[in-house]
């Protein structure tokens, strides 16, 4: 076949599928706003961008409790590593003890399809991940793949298992970890796009060392962080979006913000150097003003650690408190 014939007979195909697929775009928009995604074992399947659910042919909502996969771990484990979609992730410790027959952690997947999430145990680390599928799709991408629908997964870990590192990676819905009694942990990393991060101590302290966080749009939550023994060095990047730290004894604190507004609550704040750039927005400790718009100011002795911020839009309030 002659290359211009290919290039005409290609060009033809994918009109043919951008027709189809805008087609039953249109077919959606005349169910309510439910667009077509592609097919399952069930047959044809929906999305509602307007509830952001997912449906069945017989348009029942998919998502489910009924979807589960729950299994103990009874490998030893010192890492944790989970990497989502559209996910909602929980980190938590309820103050139970590793069982007789070895098991320690546990973990429960609640999806439409839990075998699109890959566990596995190897090395020490208990990793799970979401496994793109490659297809034909209608609707809003027609190549790529399928749209990945809304899951929870939560983890459960016993106050006597000691992890090294703790790696949440989200592309849209929320990361918390709840310590309802002791959780230790070296170091945490709490990655996300689209979401909130909510780290919170219901009952003792959370034993910490190193917490990164990155978020692009959402809020970050921190409540309770740090024992007096052990503070926690902190470093929180965040494009756009609130944060807020209360209760914190920290070694030193690394905080990069380009739109929206930081109120965190220090233990022994006067101890520490604190470094600021700014270009919009202002900075206060215990509601003195530091700066105020574009400028670059140090103060303080640092001999309790070092604080840096830099900031483009937004206010920071840091402020000192007593045990």
């Amino acid at each position: 076949m002659p290359i211009k014939a290919a290039t005409k007979t290609i060009w033809l195909l994918v009109l043919a599928a951008f027709v189809i697929g805008l087609g039953l775009t249109g077919i959606g928009v005349a169910m309510g706003g439910k667009i077509p995604t592609g097919f399952g074992p069930d047959g044809m399947r929906y999305f509602s961008y307007q509830t952001n659910t997912h449906y069945d042919r017989n348009m029942n909502p998919r998502f489910s409790a009924e979807f589960t996969t729950i299994s103990d771990v009874v490998e030893d484990v010192h890492s944790i590593s989970v990497l989502g979609v559209t996910t909602n992730i929980a980190i938590v410790s309820d103050g139970s003890s590793t069982a007789s027959d070895g098991s320690a952690i546990s973990y429960s997947i609640y999806a439409q399809n839990p075998d699109d999430y890959r566990v596995r145990v190897r090395g020490g680390e208990l990793s799970i991940e979401y496994r793109t599928h490659n297809g034909f799709n209608f609707g809003f991408g027609f190549f790529n793949s399928r749209t990945p629908e809304p899951s929870h997964i939560e983890i459960r870990v016993p106050s006597d298992v000691e992890l090294r590192d703790v790696s949440l990676q989200v592309v849209s819905g929320s990361i918390d970890v709840q310590a309802a009694n002791a959780l230790q942990v070296d170091r945490l990393e709490a990655d996300i796009v689209s979401g909130d991060i909510n780290i919170a101590q219901l009952g003792t302290e959370l034993q910490l060392t190193r917490l990164v966080i990155q978020c692009v749009s959402g809020d970050v939550n921190i409540n309770g962080l740090g024992t007096e023994l052990q503070p926690v060095d902190l470093t929180v990047n965040n494009l756009s979006g609130d944060i807020n730290i209360f209760d914190a004894r920290l070694a030193g604190f690394d905080l990069s913000q380009v739109s929206g507004s930081t109120t965190v609550t220090i233990f022994d704040l006067d101890g520490f150097d604190v470094e600021v750039s700014n270009i919009s927005g202002s900075v206060t400790k215990d509601g003195q003003s530091l700066i105020r718009g574009i400028g670059e100011i140090s103060v303080g002795d640092g001999t309790g650690g070092r604080i840096n911020i830099d900031t483009v839009s937004g206010n920071v309030s840091l402020v000192s408190t007593n045990p």
